[in-house]
């Protein structure tokens, strides 16, 4: 896994709490989305060590096990999500669509951390423009954004994925068989 140097962890944290976007930060630090990635677990890592509670969810599979969860576990994850000093929703959108239960889900998560002021990272590869066509609700997903956005420091990135461009150089140096 490629890891951030603690001066540049110290660096993109800054760039971030100045306002400054995914684009200035690529240009002045040189890090790639995948290594912001990489920072975001060593980020929930840091808090651990820190004494932090954080909760790490792959959101498609935990969301589908809440949806099948009775009422007394769905209770349960929902406190330890909401009650974590952090919660890391990783991959989200990753199936694109997500069930009814996983929206409900994902709009209580953001509405009651946004009350309590806790902070959430959340990765995916799916822009925010069509976060309503993945929850399958344009005003649920306008409210979720709402708190996200009042209070966030967002890295946007574009272009293609590292494994694509990995996968494509090894093809390039694969040699003929003649």
């Amino acid at each position: 896994m490629n890891v951030l140097k603690p001066h540049l962890q110290t660096t993109i944290w800054t760039l971030l709490r100045a306002g400054n976007t995914q684009r200035e930060i690529e240009r002045r630090t040189g890090v790639s989305r995948h290594t912001i990635r990489a920072w975001a677990k060593r980020f929930e890592a840091q808090a651990t060590l820190q004494g932090h509670d954080v909760a790490y969810v792959e959101a498609d599979s935990e969301f589908a096990r809440y949806a099948l969860a009775d009422a007394d576990e769905r209770a349960r994850l929902l406190k330890g999500w909401v009650a974590a000093d952090l919660l890391v929703l990783d991959d989200l959108f990753l199936a694109r669509r997500i069930s009814e239960h996983a929206a409900e889900l994902l709009q209580a998560l953001v509405h009651q951390r946004y009350k309590l002021r806790r902070s959430i990272v959340i990765t995916s590869n799916r822009v925010v423009q069509d976060w309503g066509r993945y929850l399958g609700d344009a005003t649920m997903a306008t409210t979720i954004l709402d708190r996200l956005m009042h209070r966030c420091a967002m890295l946007e990135f574009e272009g293609k994925s590292y494994r694509l461009k990995e996968a494509a150089a090894r093809l390039a140096i694969t040699p003929d068989p003649a």
